[in-house]
């Protein structure tokens, strides 16, 4: 009986479905969220409270770019708790404020990924490009 033991844990290992499983981010009509403004790292940041967790908005592109956009939070989800929004002009990602990365994301001032490069920026009180 030992034997079959051994020879089944070394056949099935118990952490094999541990690893990294890939979870696509959420995409979220961005009329559904719940926005919010705070302060940190030394500015206003926006916020959004969605389904019992906070979210920071890391980056915003115009709808053109919504395909790259998603790419990107793609990486970004596996190894951070990623959703996407989107409205009829711009989509945006954000990483929930619970994250280790946050913080490493914001204060570095992380830039736009070049395939995200917007041809304009968004320019208008409610909306900016992040």
């Amino acid at each position: 009986m030992d034997e079959a033991r051994g020879l089944a844990s070394s056949c099935f290992p118990t952490h094999l479905y541990h690893e990294s499983i890939p979870v696509l981010p959420p995409v979220v009509n961005e009329e559904k969220i719940f926005p919010f403004k705070f302060w940190f790292n030394s500015t206003v940041q926006d916020g959004m409270y969605h389904q019992n967790e906070l979210f920071y908005r890391l980056h915003t592109t115009p709808l053109h770019l919504r395909a790259q956009l998603y790419h990107y939070a793609c990486r970004l989800g596996q190894r951070d708790n990623v959703m996407v929004t989107a409205s009829d002009t711009h989509c945006s990602i954000w990483v929930s404020l619970r994250s280790p990365s946050v913080t490493a994301l914001t204060l570095r001032r992380q830039p736009l990924p070049a395939f995200l490069q917007p041809d304009s920026q968004l320019d208008s009180s409610s909306e900016r490009m992040v």
